[in-house]
Formats: structure tokens, sequence, C-alpha cells
């Protein structure tokens, strides 16, 4: 149906309810709208357009009065408050042509015309009331409502609303916002996203370059080290899975570090590599004060103190941002990361945890570029790798997989479909139940270490597609240098830091499950 306000005709679909108004004492007009997330009155021509054609009406013309007497008039300009009174109609009856003439507001050249009643199937040149005679002037052209930034006030309710207070959803999806400081409508896609949840933080400092671990039994995460704002850390925490409850483990024997790896290998956690403080003896200028570490620090249980454990065969040599990979039961696959001369490097080296021997397979295909502060995650009998930074500070997006059994390189990046995240380090990476699909998470630009990443996107392992998933309001803040475990289905990250360097502590928590539905 169609519905008059003021100078506005209006395209009212079936599900909206409008009854068009005057006021008692002749004042402004106005509009009863009744629709979803809102039942009121507006008055203003604008605000009702947009929330008519949110629901899928239209405004079919707004008719301007054209001036037809040179008798100056007192015009007010936008009308402001509904409730302020206005001079009374005319009445209808016998009117005066001459008369009515004079009560046409004379031009003006900021103000807005005077409401003009017009018949829904054809505008006339002026009309100053309910039955009024055309003035004998070239006909008026139909215009749009004029450009110009006006206060809005609404007659009920009174108080300031927020943007979502007027969200009209419409047929495609989208929500049209409507502020109340320019009566700008603005859409945007209404998505449900994943909802993080914040949990218990426990009495831990800040830090980035931690590790976490899960132990066997899936009752406890074991995090240790990382770089404070005070520098290296050496202490251990542990965290009860059931209850998210923190503890201060033990810390005896353990250096500080960070930018190393921490792995439950069955009943054995192991951490190598990393880097730490160059004591003040050993370095040759005010520069070199940062030394990799290369021994394999293992944590018992028991006594609640660490040692080195003593291997054979070639080691790995120290380094740090390199990723180590538990695979089974017995065997931890270490790659990549920087040495001590600043270079990066892309070998392989596997170490056996029953008989403490470290191997270096030899691999087929062409191997993956020399990188560090990448990650690396199993999928089945493959290590999947992605991120990290190399030669020249080169960031990486490509795909590259490691068979375990037939170590073989394979590059999947020319058919990767789907929206893929930016090149990146110092991100979070984790399996999904479903045994093929992984999660990327945060993360920092290579290129600008000032901005950093709060995004997610999951990658099918077996379509090989990725897929971004939106979150919701409560999510981390953007982050990079953090670490996560999964315990019972739920991805827990812990720590980090934002694009100035400042140290987070805060603890979150995230349904993988929730994950994977929006993600399919």
């Amino acid at each position: 149906m169609d519905v008059i306000v003021g100078n506005a005709i209006l395209s009212v679909p079936e599900n909206v309810c409008a009854t068009s108004k005057k006021g008692e004492d002749g004042g402004v007009w106005s509009l009863d709208l009744e629709f979803t997330n809102f039942t009121g009155r507006v008055s203003l021509k604008r605000l009702i357009e947009r929330s008519v054609s949110g629901q899928g009406g239209e405004v079919v013309g707004i008719v301007r009065g054209a001036p037809a007497t040179t008798q100056p008039a007192t015009v007010a300009p936008t009308p402001t408050v509904v409730e302020e009174p206005a001079p009374a109609p005319a009445k209808p009856e016998a009117p005066e042509p001459v008369e009515k003439e004079k009560e046409v507001p004379a031009p003006a050249p900021a103000p807005a015309p005077a409401p003009a009643m017009v018949e829904a199937a054809a505008p006339v040149e002026a009309e100053v009331a309910p039955v009024a005679k055309k003035v004998e002037e070239p006909s008026p052209k139909v215009a749009t409502p004029p450009k110009r930034k006006s206060k809005l006030t609404l007659s009920k309710p009174k108080k300031q609303l927020r943007m979502s207070d007027f969200g009209v959803p419409r047929k495609d999806g989208l929500v049209l916002d409507m502020p109340m400081t320019n009566g700008a409508a603005h859409a945007y896609k209404k998505r449900e996203g994943v909802r993080w949840e914040a949990a218990e933080q426990g009495d831990m400092v800040a830090r980035c370059g931690a590790t976490a671990a899960l132990d066997a039994s899936g009752d406890r995460v074991y995090v240790c080290g990382g770089l404070g704002e005070e520098g290296y850390l050496d202490d251990l925490w542990i965290l009860d899975a059931a209850t998210w409850q923190w503890t201060k483990g033990g810390s005896s024997g353990f250096k500080k570090r960070a930018w190393h790896t921490s792995s439950m290998v069955k009943d054995k956690l192991l951490v190598f590599g990393g880097q730490c403080d160059k004591p003040q003896e050993m370095r040759e200028d005010e520069e070199d004060e940062t030394m990799l570490l290369g021994e394999l620090a293992l944590y018992d249980f028991e006594s609640g103190v660490w040692f080195d454990a003593h291997t054979t065969g070639e080691a790995p040599c120290p380094r740090s941002g390199h990723s180590a990979t538990p695979v089974g039961e017995t065997k931890l696959v270490v790659f990549g990361g920087m040495n001590d001369e600043g270079k990066f490097m892309n070998d392989v080296s596997v170490l056996d945890t029953v008989t403490w021997q470290w191997t270096k397979p030899k691999t087929k295909g062409s191997p993956v570029k020399p990188r560090g502060y990448h990650t690396a995650i199993l999928v089945g009998k493959k290590i999947v790798f992605f991120g990290g930074i190399g030669k020249c500070n080169w960031a990486f997006k490509e795909i590259y997989t490691l068979d375990t059994e037939t170590w073989k390189w394979q590059e999947h990046s020319r058919n990767v479909q789907g929206e893929h995240p930016t090149c990146r380090v110092g991100q979070v990476v984790t399996a999904l139940p479903d045994g093929k699909s992984v999660l990327v998470q945060g993360g920092h630009n290579p290129d600008d270490n000032e901005t950093c990443y709060n995004d997610a996107y999951v990658l099918d392992t077996q379509s090989w597609r990725w897929v971004k998933v939106e979150a919701g309001e409560e999510r981390p803040t953007a982050r990079a240098g953090h670490c996560g475990v999964v315990v019972n289905g739920v991805l827990a990250t812990f720590f980090g830091q934002d694009g100035q360097e400042t140290k987070m502590r805060d603890v979150w928590k995230l349904d993988l499950e929730q994950v994977m539905t929006l993600a399919n």
C-alpha cells in the first residue's frame, strides 16, 4: 500500500504496519511504524525512507511545493521536535484562491519546504490544505530529499538510541543500522561467529614465545618459558584440564629461554632449542646479546626437576623458531629454524625416545625452503607446514606436507582454493577433531611487525580448501607469539604480544566442534 507522510509517498510492504498521522494541532506529520526490532513513531522522512526500504518497500516519490507568491512568510527549518506546535492549517471549506496563495510559503534559500499534501496518483505543484487548487506555473519536477545534514530528533522515545536499536533485518540477509547522528544507513552482513571464552589466567606474568604441551592422559597442560617484559623466563605452570586452575611446577635445572619447542611424547615432556641471554663474558660486542640453545631438556614429573637428556647420533644444531612434531609414541621430528649465524634452515632430524638416538632421514621430492617461526602439525601420517619467514625476511604462504613414512616432500599451493590467510609468522595451529582439517589462528605480518591478526582459518587437507572462520564480538585481541593446545575438544591459547610488543597473559578457549560446524 502507499502511505503519504508530509511530502513523501511511501510504498509500504505488507509486513510493516504503517499509519500516517498529522499532529492534533496541525503540526508535523509523523508515521507510526511497527516492524522487526522497532515499534514507535518517527517523524523524519529520511529515517522513514530507510526504515521502509529496509523491509522491502520503496519511496514512490517526494514532491516539493513550488513557490507562488512574493509575500514573505515565516517558514521554520526542518522540524526538530514532534511535540512542537505549528500554526493550524486553513479550513478546507470554500477555499479562496487568492487567500490560499498568500498562505503559501515564500521562497527561502535555506529552509526546507513546507509540508504539502499530494495524491498518490500524480504530484501537484503546491498544496497547502487537503483540498487546494493548482498554481498556474510550470509543473515541478519530482526530486529526492535535499542532500544536507540536519539534526535528527525522534518523537518517541526521547533518549539517544544506539545504532543496534534500529537494526532492521532485510530479505537479503543484511541489517540496516540507522545511527542518530546523520541519518545514514549502513548495511553489513550479519553472520554467526565462533564464540571465544576467556579463561582463568593464574598468577603467571605476561610473555610471548612460550610453549604449551598436553600430557598423555589429557588431564594437564604444561606451559614453560617465554620472553617477559623483564627478560627470558624459566618457570613452569601446570593447568588442570578439569578445573582450569593453575599451579606452579618445578623449574630447577631449566634454563631461561623463549622460541623453543615443548613436546609430549607418550609420558615424556621434552624441550628443545630456543634462545636466551648470552653470558656477558661470551659477548663480542654490545649487539651480541643472544645465544641459541641445542640441548634436549627432559622433565621428571615425580620429582619436578629438569635435566639434560643424553642422546646419541647426529643431533640438530642449536636453533630457535623451529618446529618439533610428535609422531606416534616414540618419535619427535624437528625441522628448520634459525641457527646461531642467523641463517634459516630446512633440515629434518628425528629423535627416537626409546633409544634416545638422533637420525637424519633422507627426504625425497622438492624440500620446503629454509624457514623459521613457522607452524607444523601432524594430520594422519603427514606433517603439514605453513607460514614462517626465510632468507631476506621472505614470508611464506605455501602449504607443504612431509610424509613420515616415505619422507617425501610435497607442495600443495597450486591446488589450494578458498580464502587463504595472509603471510604470517608466530601463529597458532592445531588439528581439528575430524582428522583432516587444521586451524590457523593469529600471527603477525613479517613485513610490518606492528600488524598482528586475531583471525582464524580452517584448511581441509583432503579438498585443500581454506575457509575463513568468522568470530563473535568477544575474542582475543590481535597477537603473535602465543601458544595453544587442545584440551577435551577445546583449543586453549595462552599469552602472546601485540604490534607494539606489549606482552599478554590472558587465556582463551574455543570449542573446535563449533569451528568445524561454521567451516563446513
